[in-house]
C-alpha cells in the first residue's frame, strides 16, 4: 500500500519556505524483489518573505493530500525543519488547521539519523539526507515531476556537491518527505547510511 510523507523546511524571510510531498510505492523490478519507490507528486517554494501566508498554504497543500485508504486510518506524516525557528512553529501550522502527525526535524552536521517518536522529533545530518537522496536519484526510486522547481532542486544538489551547503531548502524539504522507506523506525534507533 502506498504512503504519503511530507517534508517542509520553514525558513526566516529572507529564504524561501519549501513543501515537498511524496508518496511511497512498492515495486516489483523484473528480478522480483519488492523496492521501495518514492514518487514526489508536490514540490513547492513557497512566496518569499510571506512568512503569514506560509501556514495557510502548507494548510491547504497537506490537507488536499488524498489519504490512503485501508484497514488502520491513514497517518499522514509532515517532518518539519525547525532548526532555524524553532517548536513554535508546529503550534502556528496546528492554528492553521494542519491535519497531520507533526514531526519536528532539526539538522546536524553529522552522518546520522535519530528519530524519537515519543517526543515526535527527529535529527538528521545533512550530509547523511543528501547522501540519501544522491542514492535515490542514481537507483532510479525518486521520481521527480517536470518542473522549475525539480529543476532548483537539481542546482541545489550540485551547489551541495561543489562545496556549498548555504542553501538547499528545496533539498531540506524533500530529504524530509523520503528519508524512509517505510514508517516505523523506532525512538533513538540511529540509522547510518
Amino acid at each position: 500500500m502506498a504512503s504519503v510523507t511530507i517534508g517542509l523546511d520553514v525558513n526566516e524571510k529572507r529564504e524561501f519556505t519549501t513543501i515537498a510531498v511524496a508518496v511511497r510505492e512498492d515495486r516489483k523490478p523484473t528480478n522480483g524483489r519488492s523496492e521501495v519507490h518514492h514518487v514526489v507528486k508536490h514540490l513547492e517554494r513557497l512566496s518569499e518573505g510571506s512568512y503569514p501566508d506560509v501556514p495557510a498554504r502548507v494548510a491547504e497543500i497537506v490537507n488536499g493530500v488524498p489519504r490512503p485508504t485501508g484497514k488502520y486510518p491513514p497517518r499522514l506524516f509532515l517532518y518539519v525543519n525547525v532548526t532555524d525557528v524553532g517548536t513554535p512553529v508546529l503550534d502556528v501550522l496546528r492554528h492553521a488547521g494542519v491535519q497531520a502527525h507533526l514531526m519536528s526535524a532539526f539538522l546536524t552536521h553529522d552522518h546520522e539519523r535519530e528519530e524519537d517518536e515519543k517526543n515526535r522529533q527527529v535529527r538528521l545530518g545533512r550530509a547523511w539526507l543528501v547522501t540519501r537522496l544522491e542514492a535515490l536519484l542514481k537507483t532510479g526510486r525518486l521520481h521527480l515531476p517536470e518542473t522549475a522547481a525539480a529543476q532548483a532542486l537539481a542546482q541545489e544538489l550540485l551547489d551541495y556537491e561543489n562545496g556549498d551547503d548555504r542553501s538547499g531548502s528545496l533539498v531540506t524539504a524533500l530529504g524530509l518527505a523520503v528519508q524512509l522507506d517505510q514508517r516505523g523506525a523506532r525512538p533513538h534507533k540511529i540509522i547510518r547510511f
